[in-house]
């Protein structure tokens, strides 16, 4: 078992698909920092991948999308008091 990271809205953006592929935030600009306290009480060990998916970082150049997708897990893990980034 995994968990792919992407963070939300607090309030959907559009419909569910438009906002899922589209308006995905990165780690730690949403509501996950809460959510990933309640996983690491329960499975600290839990494989992470990160999925934030939406136009603006799509339109990034791919190291780009890379560093700020790679910051932002780095500071949600911190922030949430998660394992060693």
């Amino acid at each position: 078992m995994s968990t792919a990271l992407s963070d939300a809205h607090a309030t959907p953006v559009g419909d569910l698909r438009n906002d899922s592929i589209d308006h995905r935030l990165l780690p730690g600009d949403g509501e996950l920092v809460r959510f990933l306290r309640t996983v690491y009480g329960k499975r600290p060990d839990l494989p992470l991948a990160v999925e934030a998916m939406s136009a603006p970082l799509h339109a990034l150049p791919q190291p780009e999308n890379t560093r700020r997708n790679g910051t932002a897990v780095r500071r949600v893990l911190a922030a949430a008091g998660g394992r060693d980034s």
